[in-house]
């Protein structure tokens, strides 16, 4: 047992691949085509938007409760060790360990004429999450001694690894007459490799305070996997597997937006929530459901050591290992977001995250202020509270140059030594943008600053055509800060009718209006 609690510590300080949080990059609003990944409502004002392999997306973080320094420590002679008082000092009721990895393999999203946008994409992704609590892990290093009378719950110790791919098609559209705007993906999921223990999994073990007896209770407590002895090259076609197999899944997205009037717009999205089902290299190993007293080893026979301990303990257990076919559900994740715009023109936003994560929920908060300058840059600054997280502080911002667009998103900005570290989130990459020769007013513009020109509707009511210049509707050919780019106007007349005290017409009178500036 103690071994077990060497291999979780150390991967709890060492294992830096990947992790959950993003809100900088959330807070960006639709400034990206990634930002679909949070809210499949989000319309990027580009026509046309493409992504290449690995260029353009790459995610990586980590969330974890122990840092380095909160494991290893140095001794007189200069040596490192773990220090197992100073770890579970550091612990809080429940634990957690989480990982994620993104990679995105292409991306294709072009508008469409009824104010709406079709993507469709893929990428490969890696999650991994290890649960566990404080007081299953004071047992297991200092013995059941240190938890008399005391319920642990082995339930609360949960363990999820996911390797698999997402292709996926997407439809977004809006009505600016109602202020919504509402989006949704399909995704086909391929899954390569899993590890994971059932949610279903029931264990408890108490000590009885004065007898030091042992009352354990376990139903399914199994460990599951699928793929592993595919990905390692001992069984299997590698090749073969990562293209087609038998693990398939599908999961939506769902997302909405509503401008509730000129100052305010909220954002709401349902993402990731589906299963895979895992048919192919299949090995599922635990212990039948089972209920015991231990009461110890009876030292009479003790020149019979292993058959002794083999009658009292050992044959309490009895291990099973199937090939049976199982299911997972990925790790849904809500999102919901409160913008204000200000007068500087930026926007000040509250976030907050929810993740599920085997059976439990996880939180996470934020508040930001969004500015864009033009067409070329969008930028966020924030601050986060993770789950089982201090404050961290966050940025984030894109730059467009012709058709490249190059992203940057990081929740862990404020600490640089890397013995420190307890969780980080970054995201990066590199988007082909065609706008085309007319652009629609993005989110950011028309969503929520009221200091932005209003849309105007259609006479006789129907959709907006676009912004009104004296009192007539136009088309928008571009945005340059805060100003509006329009066609070169006519001279235009305005005509007053006088009308007597019984509503007849006496006379019409028309006066000629000031030449517009000149100027695009």
């Amino acid at each position: 047992m103690r071994k077990i609690a060497i291999y979780i510590l150390l991967i709890s300080a060492g294992f830096v691949t990947s992790a959950q949080s993003s809100l900088s990059f959330y807070n960006l609003g639709d400034a990206t085509f990634q930002s679909s990944n949070f809210n499949p409502a989000y319309i990027p004002s580009d026509k046309v938007m493409i992504g290449l392999p690995i260029l353009s997306g790459v995610h990586l973080g980590y969330n974890n409760k122990l840092s380095y320094n909160d494991v290893i420590t140095k001794t007189t002679e200069g040596t490192q060790e773990i220090d197992f008082k100073k770890a579970l000092s550091g612990l809080q009721r429940q634990n957690m360990l989480s990982a994620q990895t993104s990679i995105s393999l292409f991306h294709v999203a072009f508008a469409t004429r009824i104010k709406g946008a079709i993507s469709f994409f893929a990428n490969e992704r890696m999650e991994a999450d290890l649960l566990y609590s404080e007081p299953f892990m004071r047992m297991i290093t200092n013995g059941n001694a240190s938890t008399l009378d005391e319920e642990i719950s082995l339930s609360d110790t949960r363990a999820m690894a996911t390797y698999y791919r997402e292709i996926g098609v997407g439809y977004a559209f809006r009505n600016d007459a109602l202020g919504i705007k509402i989006g949704g993906r399909l995704k086909y999921l391929q899954g390569f490799a899993n590890v994971s223990t059932p949610e279903n999994m029931r264990a408890t073990v108490r000590t009885d305070d004065e007898t030091y007896n042992i009352d354990a209770s376990l139903e399914n407590t199994i460990l599951r996997s699928s793929g592993l002895n595919i990905m390692d090259g001992s069984t299997g076609d590698l090749g073969d597997h990562l293209i087609s197999n038998g693990n398939r899944g599908v999961a939506i997205d769902l997302g909405m937006t509503y401008k509730m009037n000129d100052y305010t717009t909220i954002s709401a999205s349902l993402v990731d929530v589906g299963f895979i089902s895992w048919k192919e290299d299949i090995e599922n190993r635990g212990i039948s459901d089972t209920s015991f007293n231990y009461s110890g080893i009876n030292l009479v026979g003790i020149w019979d050591l292993e058959e002794t301990v083999k009658d009292s303990l050992i044959d309490k257990f009895e291990l099973d290992k199937s090939f049976d076919a199982y299911s997972t559900i990925l790790s849904p994740k809500a999102y919901f977001s409160y913008t204000r715009g200000l007068r500087s023109g930026g926007e000040l936003i509250t976030s907050v995250g929810v993740r599920y994560i085997q059976a439990q929920m996880k939180t996470m908060v934020g508040v930001g202020y969004r500015h864009k300058i033009g067409e070329w840059f969008t930028g966020s600054v924030n601050v986060t509270r993770l789950p089982q997280q201090f404050l961290n502080l966050g940025a984030a911002f894109t730059v467009t140059g012709g058709p490249v667009q190059f992203y940057l998103a990081a929740d862990q900005v404020a600490y640089w030594d890397m013995t420190e570290f307890k969780s980080f989130d970054l995201r990066l990459g590199v988007n082909l943008v065609f706008n085309g020769k007319t652009r629609h007013i993005n989110e950011n513009n028309q969503g929520s600053n009221p200091y932005f020109n209003k849309i105007v509707k259609k006479k006789g009511g129907g959709m907006p055509e676009g912004q009104s210049f004296l009192g007539r509707s136009i088309e928008i050919r571009g945005i340059d800060g805060i100003y509006n780019i329009i066609r070169k106007q006519r001279r235009r007349a305005l005509y007053k009718i006088n009308k007597d005290p019984r509503g007849e017409k006496r006379q019409i009178e028309r006066k000629e209006l000031p030449e517009p500036p000149r100027g695009d």
